[in-house]
């Protein structure tokens, strides 16, 4: 290794370090007006700064929610324990929701605030595809493909799968996450917790992010979809699911049926196969 790489890897060695060795000092210019010590310890502390306005950034609500004091001793200790490995700051502190889980396990809203900001964040950047059946699809492609769904005979529609869009997540929450969420978007204190399992679908369409709760059927049916099962296997397993829950008022060719249209209209599909 050469000397200037050496040199290079004793700097970053030190910033990266809570309790670096003293000793690097000695290759910093020393004089009476900015000392070596003052000198890079301004690039110390520049490095976490930078850091934590990366994660202020990306999690703008958490923030609120953990305030400016804890947010900031929350994110030192992240930086310590997961230095940055991206060129891009963008995606620093993809892992900063497993980290408030694992430190905050007594208030899961904080690691479900940060998952759902996250999530709100890859669905704004995703890939751009076309969609079919969208109202906001004007592309010839969209309306070629949305004709040839509606042509398929009703034999065929056994053995069809489908593609989605590339923003598409669903995320599950324990408790009453998103109606926090909007109550710190809208800078006013979030509500009472309340435990609730409820799953949340979340996607990009007419270039921002929305989401909105799922039900069971439509949970499941999804889930399928994504696992490329074909409708008339989703139809069978919602039909075994409406049994199991003594769900008494469900079609359950009806429930995937509608589920599909829901989908279609959202945006959320972008293309369609015969299983094989």
């Amino acid at each position: 290794m050469s000397k200037l790489a050496q040199t290079q890897a004793a700097f970053q060695a030190y910033l990266l370090s809570n309790f670096p060795d003293a000793s690097f000092l000695t290759l910093i210019v020393d004089d009476e007006q900015v000392g070596a010590e003052k000198r890079i310890g301004i690039y110390h502390d520049a490095y976490r700064l930078r850091l934590i306005e990366a994660l202020a950034t990306a999690y703008p609500n958490t923030k609120k929610l953990l305030g400016d004091d804890f947010f900031d001793d929350t994110t030192r200790a992240f930086i310590e324990a997961s230095p940055s490995v991206h060129r891009n700051l963008r995606w620093y502190g993809s892992n900063f929701a497993q980290h408030l889980f694992n430190t905050l396990p007594q208030h899961a809203i904080a690691g479900e605030l940060a998952s759902f900001e996250w999530a709100l964040a890859l669905a704004f950047d995703a890939q751009d595809t076309v969609s079919i059946g969208s109202s906001s699809s004007s592309s010839s492609s969209s309306s070629s493909s949305s004709s040839s769904l509606a042509t398929i005979a009703p034999e065929a529609w056994e053995s069809l799968c489908f593609q989605f869009h590339p923003s598409l997540q669903r995320i599950g929450f324990t408790v009453n996450t998103v109606a926090a969420w909007q109550a710190l978007e809208a800078d006013q204190a979030p509500p009472e917790l309340v435990v609730q399992d409820c799953e949340w679908l979340i996607w990009r369409e007419d270039h921002r992010p929305h989401y909105r709760s799922l039900g069971l059927l439509e949970c499941l049916a999804l889930d399928l979809a994504l696992q490329g099962s074909s409708f008339g296997h989703i139809c069978e397993q919602l039909a075994e699911a409406v049994t199991e829950h003594q769900i008494t008022d469900a079609d359950p060719v009806e429930q995937a049926a509608q589920a599909l249209l829901t989908w279609l209209n959202e945006g959320l599909i972008t293309g369609f196969k015969q299983a094989g």
